[in-house]
């Protein structure tokens, strides 16, 4: 599947997870994928919890991307119909996906309906 590297502070208290300037690379070579990854944990309109800000770079068969995202509190990430949260920007090359509404099932790529 891959191999995940770099340096993960979080912590877990009353039912929320947080994450502290994160640093992560993931590499899956039989995919020919490359991630770099800063994350944090930001407050989120609406949310009970904080969220988190990814941002990063990386490339998918040799085609470079970039991405700066809000999204929901990650413990929310497996919720089965609850609305998840994402808002942000996806770019590579000329092209760029403005992001700003809900995934429902997030962990579950089939179920994403764009």
């Amino acid at each position: 599947m891959g191999v995940v590297t770099g340096e993960l502070d979080g912590g877990y208290s009353d039912a929320t997870l947080t994450i502290n300037d994160s640093n992560l690379r993931y590499d899956a070579p039989g995919q020919n994928l490359q991630l770099q990854l800063n994350a944090q944990s930001r407050d989120i309109a609406g949310a009970e919890r904080p969220g988190a800000h990814l941002e990063g770079t990386g490339s998918r068969n040799g085609q470079s991307f970039s991405f700066d995202l809000e999204v929901g509190p990650l413990l929310d990430l497996t919720a089965s119909e609850q609305p998840y949260p994402v808002k942000g920007r996806f770019v590579s090359r000329e092209t760029r996906l403005d992001i700003n509404g809900t995934v429902v099932q997030p962990m579950d790529p089939g179920a994403i309906d764009v």
